[in-house]
């Protein structure tokens, strides 16, 4: 018998057979970026806030307040404190009543105490201060 031939198979490729894999491509979704916050600016350091004309104007009329309030018998009835006098128990009455919200009792205070420092300043008292020296004059 005679010895088989063993059949050796052919290989071709053909483009069909291999496809290579398709190119992944990324695209970045937009971000969304969150708009840069602004610096918070305060209002001017002046006594009565804002500009340097309004607070004349409120200072005015606080001091227009402490006039009448010293005119009329209101101021009278409120007890002097020992060297602060008239004006300073005005000024003190009114910064405890307006608290640290801005408005007329602010005002009267800012008005009184500046005319408190004023007269002890130019007079070393304070109007409406009782005589405590006890001198009888």
């Amino acid at each position: 018998m005679a010895k088989r031939r063993k059949t050796t198979a052919i290989t071709t490729f053909s483009p069909r057979a291999y496809t290579p894999a398709a190119p992944i491509i990324r695209i970045a979704a937009p971000r969304v970026v969150a708009p840069k916050r602004r610096a918070t600016r305060r209002a001017p350091s002046a006594v009565g806030g804002g500009n340097l004309k309004d607070s004349m104007i409120k200072m005015a009329i606080g001091g227009a307040a402490l006039g009448f309030i010293e005119k009329s018998g209101f101021a009278a009835s409120l007890p002097t404190i020992p060297l602060v006098g008239r004006k300073g128990t005005i000024a003190i009455a009114a910064y405890f009543l307006g608290g640290k919200k801005p408005g007329l009792m602010r005002d009267v205070a800012i008005a009184a105490a500046v005319l408190s420092g004023y007269e002890l300043g130019k007079e070393g008292k304070i109007s409406g201060e009782d005589d405590v020296s006890g001198d009888d004059e």
